[in-house]
């Protein structure tokens, strides 16, 4: 157990340091160094390759997670499983690409008016998809063994890292444009091969021709068709949006999107950890048939991420102003304000409804995760389609809206239905509150010398109003607990004593 504590503190880390080099490279870099329609340009490639990735890989990560406990054991059978694995992702990404010849015309067309570059770099997305492809197999490979932080340090870290010295590399003139394109996507390549050295599976004979029993080879491949379902829809949910921006509006539209959607979008970081902590909870409790227990999880999770989603939410909503004078082209950014505030209130929407999806998962209704989720995906599409024409970016932000409110929304209905759960109580609505009052009081603060310090002083002064009236409103009992005894600790004990 103490290696799985280490490690996801590690992987914690991990990913708020990739978060902080994420949002310098989108946010400052970027913006600084290359023109908008070259970041747009290198997002659209990013995120052409990430939406064709699930299509080629056809659920194997997941089969590997969910299989690798049986190969593990005999060096020879788990290197025949190994091998199916990537003959199965082989198969997925010649069929994909296939598929993505037959269609070349009308995706060529969709692209053509409005971003026509991205026509010119096919191979380069192709490759970035056999890239990935084959890292989510290794980097599934890699967790399933427990070794979590190099994977998590290669994707949330390193990427991001090498892509901010190439916009440097490129600054100084020492590479053009397109190889600053290739260099991006050489990266993963890198990266993928750091992977493979550490998992020891450049250094033996991991491959064979011989392959596992057949009964066992159906049970595999049934099964990450299954989950491959549920994966490409929830990466199309994901990135789809972008794709389509482009192809609407155009790369420096993209641009633009992009970014504004990830400045809004840090706000769910906290998500993962409270999440994976719930998860391992909720699923003790469902093996043991404590449903009382599972509720009380489930309620307190969503509670805790609406908490501190709508602290970080009010806190990007109050500065919005102060980043854009920061930000390189702030003027031109700027553009995608709205973007910004509604993906917010998705992000915190999605959040407040708390670890749904966790607990369908761990119930025998299991299923329907992949229908609500394939629903989701086809009514983002038809959204995108219908919105994007009329609102431009801002149609695309108010789709996603959407989507994530009935997606959510469903699976509460079912939850509350099926498994008698919900995960709003009173103490919802305090929150609610602290968030509002918390909003109305930035009205009220004059603004404070130069953006930068500006944002200093509101963001004190905001979290500070956010925790006391949290607190005040007894909003949840685990931080009122923290806060108390930091104060004991501190010689300073402010409860009453009965």
């Amino acid at each position: 157990m103490g290696i799985v504590v280490r490690q996801s503190l590690i992987t914690t880390i991990i990913s708020y340091a990739g978060v902080v080099i994420g949002y310098i490279n989108l946010v400052f870099l970027y913006p600084k160094y290359l023109e908008t329609n070259q970041v747009g340009l290198l997002r659209a490639i990013l995120d052409s390759a990430m939406v064709l990735t699930p299509f080629a890989s056809l659920g194997v990560p997941q089969a590997v997670a969910r299989f690798y406990p049986r190969f593990h054991s005999d060096e020879n059978r788990l290197s025949s499983f190994i091998t199916l694995t990537l003959l199965i992702s082989m198969v997925g990404f010649l069929v994909m690409t296939l598929l993505l010849k037959f269609f070349q015309d009308p995706i060529s067309n969709f692209f053509a008016e409005e971003a026509p570059e991205l026509l010119n770099y096919p191979g380069l997305i192709l490759w970035l998809t056999l890239t990935l492809t084959i890292s989510g197999i290794f980097e599934q490979m890699a967790r399933s063994k427990m070794m979590i932080a190099l994977p998590a340090l290669l994707k949330d870290v390193v990427i991001r890292a090498f892509q901010a010295v190439l916009v440097l590399f490129y600054l100084q003139g020492t590479i053009d444009f397109d190889q600053f394109l290739f260099g991006s996507v050489g990266i993963y390549t890198l990266t993928l091969i750091t992977l493979l050295y550490y998992l020891g599976i450049l250094r033996r004979n991991t491959f064979q021709l011989q392959l596992p029993e057949k009964s066992e080879i159906k049970e595999i491949i049934v099964f990450g068709l299954i989950t491959f379902i549920g994966l490409s829809s929830v990466i199309v949910v994901a990135k789809v949006d972008s794709l389509m921006v482009t192809g609407f509006l155009g790369l420096e539209a993209a641009a633009i999107y992009t970014t504004t959607y990830y400045m809004a979008s840090v706000i769910e970081v906290p998500k993962r950890a409270l999440t994976q902590s719930a998860s391992a909870l909720l699923a003790h409790a469902f093996e043991k048939g404590d449903l009382k227990s599972a509720s009380s999880i489930y309620r307190k999770t969503a509670l805790h991420q609406m908490l501190i989603g709508g602290l970080l939410l009010t806190g990007i909503w109050a500065n919005l102003e102060n980043i854009f004078d920061i930000m390189p082209k702030g003027d031109i950014y700027e553009a995608g304000a709205w973007v910004v505030m509604v993906i917010g209130c998705a992000k915190l929407m999605d959040m407040s409804f708390g670890p749904s999806s966790e607990v369908i998962g761990l119930s025998k209704h299991y299923w329907f995760n992949l229908v609500v989720i394939a629903l989701l995906a086809t009514f983002t599409v038809a959204a995108n389609i219908l919105l994007i024409p009329v609102y431009g970016m801002n149609g695309a932000a108010i789709g996603t809206l959407a989507a994530l409110f009935l997606y959510n929304l469903a699976k509460a209905i079912f939850i509350s239905v099926r498994i008698k759960m919900h995960p709003f109580d009173g103490r919802t609505t305090r929150v609610a509150i602290v968030i509002m009052v918390t909003v109305f009081i930035n009205q009220l603060i004059p603004k404070v010398g130069s953006s930068l310090s500006d944002a200093i002083v509101r963001s004190t002064l905001l979290t500070a109003v956010y925790c006391f009236a949290a607190i005040g409103l007894n909003c949840s009992d685990e931080a009122n607990q923290l806060f108390y005894d930091g104060l004991k600790r501190l010689g300073l004990d402010f409860r009453r004593r009965k």
